[in-house]
């Protein structure tokens, strides 16, 4: 759930709130495509004063809770998001929760079909992490020389 909020973190007056809602509820219908509970969930995720009702009925959660309550953005788990409502039966959001990307990749492509490379850090990128592990030191270092460097000008390798 993301509700729109300004760069700061502050609240939006409601006007501009409204003209916010509107463009991005356009950009997720042109988002959702033929999917058809894909832009409700979506909307009910930015706008509290959205509701998410399919075929007539709220959505209910396993043991019958409402998915959404009145005045609340709407959060899924991956579960809920991958229910099936509505007749014929369609997917809120999500077409499954896999363990593994193994497990994800045989199930699109089929057992064999399909090959997974791992990325692995070269001597550059661990040179730059060790590197920023020590950050801190060097700044505390070149701190203390230009402290030192100050209270007595030409001393040390800079008086050289």
């Amino acid at each position: 759930a993301a509700e729109a909020v300004s760069g700061g973190g502050a609240n939006i007056d409601s006007s501009m709130k409204r003209k916010i809602n509107s463009y991005l509820k356009a950009k997720i219908r042109n988002y959702a495509g033929d999917y058809r509970y894909r832009s409700q969930v979506m909307a009910a995720m930015m706008d509290a004063n959205e509701s998410l009702i399919i075929e007539g009925e709220p959505l209910k959660t396993e043991t019958g809770g409402l998915i959404k309550k009145p005045g609340e953005l709407l959060t899924l788990t991956g579960v809920e998001a991958c229910q099936e409502y509505g007749t014929p039966p369609a997917p809120l959001l999500g077409f499954g929760v896999y363990d593994s990307v193994e497990e994800l990749m045989n199930e699109k492509y089929g057992e064999g079909q399909w090959k997974l490379e791992k990325m692995e850090i070269n001597w550059a990128e661990e040179t730059g992490l060790w590197l920023n592990g020590i950050a801190p030191l060097i700044l505390s270092i070149g701190l203390v020389c230009i402290f030192v460097e100050f209270k007595t000008p030409g001393f040390g390798i800079f008086g050289v």
